[in-house]
């Protein structure tokens, strides 16, 4: 039986304190030496306290995690399509770094504006597969790119979103490669 399982049956079975039921007197239990009388006093208190606002718990901050990442010097195309293998990388840090990215690249071209556009940094979380209708990094015939990924009855291509652009076949003769899934 799996925790939660467990918590959702004690609360049907309107058990709440689990140490005291199932294992005997709990030593961090508060009440443990009050009769029914003593716990009223208590719970009474508590109410008091609530009431006056004075001790609710404190507001807990959001701390924005720094992440650190690769982002390579070279672009992968929206478009005619360049080669992306390189050393050359700077490490970018930002709390907006989603944290399943393993790697950031730049986009060149337009071809899947309007969602990416020139120039735009994109997350990418590295991954041999992609399911259809994903958009990812890929390497085609020497090139990598930033498209849909359509792999279905109809065939496996590359869509670029501007529809300006036709889709490039993947082919069974086509050195290809999926690099990564587009996270942001």
């Amino acid at each position: 039986m799996h925790a939660r399982q467990f918590l959702a049956l004690c609360e049907i079975l309107e058990i709440y304190d689990i140490y005291t039921e199932f294992v005997g007197q709990s030593p961090l239990n508060p009440f443990r030496n009050l009769n029914e009388n003593g716990m009223n006093k208590v719970l009474e208190y508590i109410s008091d306290l609530e009431s006056t606002g004075n001790y609710k718990p404190a507001e807990i901050i959001p701390i924005h995690v720094i992440r650190e990442r690769k982002v390579f010097y070279n672009t992968v195309s929206a478009g005619t399509g360049s080669f992306l293998d390189s050393d050359e990388y700077e490490i970018f840090s930002s709390p907006d770094i989603p944290e399943a990215a393993t790697f950031g690249v730049y986009v060149d071209g337009d071809s899947m504006e309007p969602k990416y556009h020139n120039k735009d940094l994109i997350w990418i979380e590295q991954t041999a597969c992609l399911d259809d209708g994903e958009i990812g990094i890929f390497y085609l015939d020497g090139n990598a790119y930033v498209n849909k990924f359509q792999n279905n009855r109809l065939g496996t291509y590359l869509i670029s979103l501007n529809k300006k652009y036709d889709p490039i076949p993947v082919t069974e003769n086509s050195s290809f490669k999926i690099f990564g899934r587009v996270l942001s």
